[in-house]
């Protein structure tokens, strides 16, 4: 498309995949969960009962997505070149920050996913107070999973991020010193994968969050407490130290949202360390990778580090018995028929 469409291009294929959305889940809804129950008519008094129902998780989740958005906003206003006297536009140190935050979109995709796929079950069983036990075994299990995926993507990304900006373009891997722009996206990258480090870990303790009655009309609150801990950051940081006081704003909202969650899920399931350290085991096994990748030498060969840092964190993971029970029988079950061949 022309260049002047290009936007409303994208626009026009949001838009069609809402709408497709829109009719795949109602008529999902409809045809296999509701199939035989009499729905109510609808109406304007039960939409906006619904509406006022839904505001506060809904407040919080627009809340917390100020929290990852404000700081691509703010480096556009904030920024101030390294070189005095020296005026820049707001595209360049926007355009090389923001380009961080799309790599690790990826992990913002697997965590919702998963969050959205466990957060009913979660609910339904801190609801019951006889099924605690159950509860926090499935939580438990949550927060493996989240942590065994997610530590050796983000140390991988960390290791490779200059091969990563790199593809694309030299400005993206550099910076652009001549500007007074003198951090790269890989700078940045590798500062803002500590704070998705820590989201994804703490999604399950978010849906968790959620899903607790007495916690409906104060979780706003908490949606507050981060966005105003990223803005007052941003504002302070950016001027100072440019896009890596953006990065390290984020750390900052990052780490006082997986804090004060720690806080509230250790209502339910008390002294919440016995959880968390189950995070260690799968850091320190990525950490190992890269140990074994920088002594193979494989920092400019990034498909054999890939390959390699792979099947290494893979037999760790087995061997120290870190993997999900479902993937080690799947695993059984596909060695036993081969074998069986």
């Amino acid at each position: 498309a022309p260049v002047e469409y290009r936007l409303y291009a994208v626009w026009t294929m949001f838009l069609i995949g809402a709408v497709f959305r829109a009719v795949l889940v109602s008529t999902l809804l409809r045809t296999r969960l509701l199939r035989g129950i009499l729905i109510p008519a609808s109406s304007l008094r039960r939409g906006l009962a619904l509406a006022l129902d839904a505001g506060y998780i809904g407040l919080f989740r627009m809340l917390r997505m100020v929290r990852n958005r404000i700081d691509v906003i703010l480096v556009g206003i904030l920024f101030v070149s390294a070189i005095p006297g020296l005026t820049v536009g707001p595209d360049e140190p926007r355009g090389i920050y923001a380009q961080a935050v799309r790599v690790i979109v990826i992990f913002h995709t697997f965590t919702l996913a998963f969050t959205t796929a466990i957060f009913p079950k979660l609910a339904r069983l801190t609801q019951d107070r006889s099924q605690l036990q159950e509860a926090r075994r499935s939580y438990r299990q949550a927060v493996d999973w989240q942590a065994w995926w997610s530590a050796p993507l983000a140390a991988g990304l960390f290791f490779y991020a200059g091969t990563v900006c790199g593809w694309f373009g030299p400005k993206y891997q550099l910076g652009m010193p001549e500007l007074g722009i003198t951090a790269s996206t890989a700078d940045v990258l590798r500062v803002l994968l500590i704070a998705v480090f820590l989201d994804c870990v703490g999604g399950t303790m978010g849906a968790l969050m959620i899903g607790m009655m007495d916690m409906e009309r104060r979780i706003p609150l908490l949606g507050l407490a981060i966005a105003g801990t990223s803005v007052t950051m941003n504002v302070i940081l950016i001027p100072r130290y440019g896009l890596m006081g953006a990065a390290w704003s984020s750390v900052a909202a990052a780490a006082v949202e997986f804090v004060l969650k720690v806080f509230l899920v250790a209502r339910i399931f008390g002294n919440p360390v016995p959880l968390l350290a189950r995070i260690v085991p799968h850091s320190l096994v990525a950490a190992a990778m890269i140990w074994l990748l920088v002594l193979l030498g494989l920092r400019d060969h990034a498909l054999l580090g890939v390959l390699a840092g792979a099947l290494f964190y893979a037999v760790a993971s087995l061997a120290l018995g870190l993997t999900h029970p479902a993937i080690v029988a799947k695993l059984r079950a596909v060695s036993s028929r081969v074998l069986r061949r």
